[in-house]
């Protein structure tokens, strides 16, 4: 739901709805499945926000169906009156229920009503330019996304592009899984987008649109992932002043649905003009987004300070996510479309955004200026929360013994890792060397004392470290089995000694 309102996707909206108002005009009657002499007939399509103007390919969609019968086939646009986290699977109950014809919900809800064919768009951080969404949504993955559809109550008629997500927050500068780290962050409803989220070490959180804005008034929100024009249609900036700008998470990609019983009782004709219009509007979707660089001009006049991640933060936020690419290739469909996006992505240039001078944020402050990497003993509680976080699967390989308290000791190059009050059975401690170079910090497991799915003994690993208040933080910036992100990355560690 907007405040405000883009006046390019305003005017597409009146235009769609000043035809579609004509047609509804026309009354309804029975269809005559031979096409010849077909009485008009209105169909309603729910609206997920509060009007047109923010999804302008399903206003044309409306605009198309008008046009190509000729007021004969008229849509009535029936928008939401009451919102909420879980607005969007309300909608497609309603449309497979028969209760609407129609409707627009965005493709990231979808893997929380048991489909998996849109997961690949929702990948975090894969499709992060609108050469790279032009170029997915220009190839067969569409139909083949659409075709998952079947069997769940609902036809899928297009799949329509949308502006890029980016991270926006109230006071941290958003660079690095650290600056994510215990972030009470919001998302719309998505498995994929949360697990993400979780990945970086947020707290993902659904909430109303309403609900939202309180929430980073009163603290109680601290980020969320968001649309430049959504940014600047809420006035934002006023609340969330910090966005990545070169940190893309997901593309706000949008799928029109049909109730096949429905279709089914129109005619030849009639369901001719629904499929010309549909494709039409996912065609002309490929021109209604990419205001990026309009809208950061003005909203940094408002307020806004642009974020940049440099090359190495941006890499450890793409290496925090394996483990949700390791749960999404588990479905071969959505294996494959990842494979296929990331291969277009080989062959596609992003435009990068040009920021003007005075609008960039200053680089945070860094705790640890010294770059001395502490020594001494560090401890945290390690619970099965935070395992899943990193590892969601890791349950079905027996780990959940493995929450304990976790002891640290650095001293002059050797270190020792202890668990307690929990840990796998045989595997509570763990010896090895360590060499710091700056902020990075390269470890060496001598003796795993027989721990399951450690490391080869004596392989090195390389991993980005934070120290202030007494909290010592890694991050892994190489490939390596999920139990050494869970050993060194799930919590922060509390100096003791």
């Amino acid at each position: 739901m907007t405040t405000k309102h883009l006046l390019s996707r305003a005017l597409v909206a009146a235009g769609a709805l000043g035809i579609l108002a004509a047609g509804v005009a026309a009354a309804a009657g029975p269809p005559n499945k031979s096409g010849g002499g077909t009485p008009a007939v209105t169909l309603t399509l729910v609206n997920t926000d509060s009007d047109l103007s923010g999804v302008p390919a399903v206003a044309r969609f409306v605009e198309r169906v008008a046009g190509l019968s000729g007021g004969k086939l008229a849509i009535e646009v029936r928008s939401q009156t009451t919102y909420g986290p879980n607005a969007e699977q309300r909608v497609v109950r309603e449309v497979s229920a028969g209760r609407s014809q129609l409707a627009w919900v965005g493709t990231r809800v979808w893997d929380t009503l048991g489909v998996k064919a849109f997961r690949a768009l929702q990948a975090p951080m894969l499709v992060d330019s609108y050469a790279l969404e032009r170029a997915v949504l220009r190839s067969d993955l569409p139909a083949k996304m659409l075709a998952g559809l079947d069997g769940h109550g609902v036809v899928g008629l297009a799949l329509l592009g949308d502006n890029l997500r980016f991270p926006a927050s109230v006071k941290r500068q958003l660079r690095s899984p650290a600056d994510f780290d215990g972030l009470r962050f919001r998302t719309i409803m998505s498995a994929t987008q949360s697990a993400g989220l979780r990945a970086l070490g947020a707290h993902p959180m659904s909430t109303s649109h309403d609900a939202l804005g309180a929430g980073l008034n009163s603290g109680r929100i601290g980020g969320f992932e968001t649309d430049f024009n959504t940014y600047e249609s809420n006035d934002y900036a006023a609340l969330a002043p910090f966005v990545t700008v070169n940190a893309a998470l997901w593309p706000r990609t949008t799928v029109l649905i049909a109730n096949p019983g429905a279709l089914s009782k129109l005619s030849d004709e009639q369901q001719g003009w629904i499929r010309r219009a549909a494709d039409d509007a996912a065609k002309y979707s490929l021109t209604t987004f990419g205001e990026d660089q309009r809208i950061v001009q003005l909203e940094c006049r408002n307020g806004m300070k642009a974020v940049f991640a440099s090359p190495v933060q941006l890499a450890a936020m793409r290496h925090a996510f394996a483990p949700v690419y390791a749960w999404l290739r588990q479905d071969p469909a959505t294996a494959s479309a990842l494979a296929v996006i990331t291969a277009l992505k080989q062959h596609v240039k992003a435009t990068p955004l040009a920021i003007p001078g005075g609008c960039n944020a200053a680089a945070p402050a860094t705790a640890a200026t010294a770059a001395t990497f502490p020594q001494g003993v560090f401890r945290g509680r390690r619970t099965d929360a935070d395992i899943r976080r990193i590892w969601p699967n890791a349950d079905e390989n027996g780990l959940r013994a493995n929450a304990a308290i976790v002891t640290f000791t650095f001293k002059e190059g050797a270190f020792q890792i202890v668990l307690s009050d929990g840990g796998l059975p045989g595997c509570r401690r763990g010896d090895g060397s360590y060499s710091t170079s700056g902020h990075f910090v390269t470890t060496r497991i001598l003796n795993a004392h027989g721990c399951p799915g450690v490391a080869v003994p004596g392989a090195p690993l390389t991993m980005r470290w934070w120290y202030a208040d007494n909290q010592l933080r890694f991050r892994l910036v190489q490939s390596a089995p999920p139990l050494m992100h869970v050993i060194w990355e799930a919590i922060p560690l509390h100096r003791i000694s």
